[in-house]
């Protein structure tokens, strides 16, 4: 028998090992890296696509609410006007005893300089 890198001749059935290493069990570890890394980036592009959806809905719902909003501040608005209309400002102070001055009560001020 000659030894020949560690290997008898004896047997000729005998095949070598090969030089690439396995990593966990059979598979290889690139192979292994590989399907975690595409599976990280499923993971991540699902995480993102549901992380849009939410903000989307979140969107539609603030839109929503911001229009019900504008109409209750043109409402608002117009109730605001027509509080500040003479008349209604003259039907308030008749109901609280107020009422307009007579002529001779006005005085009026000259305005400028002296």
């Amino acid at each position: 028998m000659v030894d020949r890198g560690g290997y008898s001749t004896i047997s000729s059935d005998y095949k070598r090992k090969s030089p690439r290493k396995a990593g966990f069990g059979s598979i290889d570890f690139r192979v292994f890296f590989v399907a975690i890394m595409f599976f990280s980036l499923i993971a991540a592009g699902a995480w993102s696509a549901y992380r849009v959806i939410a903000m989307e809905q979140d969107i539609h719902m603030l839109k929503k609410r911001s229009d019900s909003l504008a109409m209750e501040q043109i409402d608002l608005n117009r109730e605001k006007q027509s509080m500040l209309t003479r008349e209604h400002l003259e039907m308030l102070g008749g109901k609280m005893g107020l009422h307009a001055p007579d002529k001779k009560q006005v005085v009026f001020l000259k305005q400028g300089r002296r």
